[in-house]
């Protein structure tokens, strides 16, 4: 099988030998066009006339209109061509991680600007955030497997980047297991990420997740463990959202004083940091806290 597919790797032109080593390294086991294009750095026109002509080739898949896979054997094949020129392996894998990284982001309530540490999206292909959120339904139930992929070829930072930005998606579609699911396996490799904001990052997202699912001890731990893991690495940022989120957790099993207490210190914090955003969301759970408590 393997000196078939080396077989027929060899009759293809040049620019079809690098659309299929980049087609290896997709993070997800179905993409698009666009994923194509960014991981080859070309236009999107060019990109499908690449894939399609690999589909006439009968080494890649199309299951349905714009959507491309490459078969189990096929995908290994590819991944080992790929691999074998790190440095494009790497600037190739970057493009995709990026791209799902910036659509996240774009898609979250926090906007791609609201979160301080990481890149920023640059030229991102989607106007708004609903064209950020189609893109990423799309995906259908494979996210996590990004983290995943991620995590798995030592991009531990962009694991912890993408699960934390995906966040938001996931739990306004109720996706609350996959959202649990990225947070954890960042988790298993945030002591690889140079980033030190995520330990903190993290916590608060599983303890904001928790919430939404009701489950107030597991969210209580969380938290815990961010404010724990805040006095021995302080970020003023990152505190800030743990204590809104306690004071969230507070409100919701009917400890009014208590969350008052923690998210009127949060609103503190988030005004003194010129962070509006955490300081408004902060301000609806006061407000809540006073007319419940």
């Amino acid at each position: 099988m393997e000196a078939a597919f080396s077989l027929s790797y060899d009759q293809l032109a040049p620019e079809q030998q690098r659309g299929f080593r980049a087609l290896g390294l997709v993070p997800t086991v179905e993409f698009d066009v666009l994923t194509s294009a960014t991981m080859l750095d070309r236009p999107s026109y060019d990109t499908e006339q690449v894939l399609e002509s690999l589909v006439d080739t009968s080494l890649l898949q199309q299951p349905r209109p714009g959507r491309y896979r490459l078969h189990d054997l096929v995908r290994v094949h590819a991944r080992r061509l790929a691999e074998a020129a790190p440095a494009e392996a790497g600037a190739t894998r970057t493009a995709a991680l990026r791209l799902y990284l910036d659509a996240a982001r774009i898609a979250s309530d926090w906007g791609p600007r609201g979160f301080p540490t990481g890149p920023r999206p640059a030229d991102a292909p989607f106007a708004h955030w609903k064209d950020a959120e189609a893109w990423l339904d799309a995906a259908g139930g494979e996210l996590a497997d990004v983290v995943g992929h991620a995590a798995a070829h030592g991009e531990a930072d962009f694991a912890c980047w993408i699960a934390e930005a995906l966040v938001d998606y996931f739990v306004r579609q109720g996706r609350y297991h996959e959202c649990q699911m990225a947070l954890e396996i960042a988790l298993d490799h945030v002591d690889e990420a140079t980033d030190q904001r995520m330990a903190l990052a993290l916590w608060n997202c599983l303890g904001y997740t928790a919430v939404y699912q009701r489950g107030y001890a597991h969210a209580r731990t969380c938290f815990t463990e961010a404010l724990d893991l805040g006095r021995r690495r302080p970020d003023p940022c990152e505190g800030a959202r743990t204590l809104a989120g306690l004071g969230a957790l507070d409100l919701s099993v009917g400890e009014g004083e208590q969350a008052i207490r923690h998210v009127t210190a949060s609103v503190d914090l988030a005004e003194r940091l010129g962070n509006d955003w955490l300081a408004s969301t902060a301000l609806v759970v006061l407000g809540l806290a006073h007319y419940f408590g």
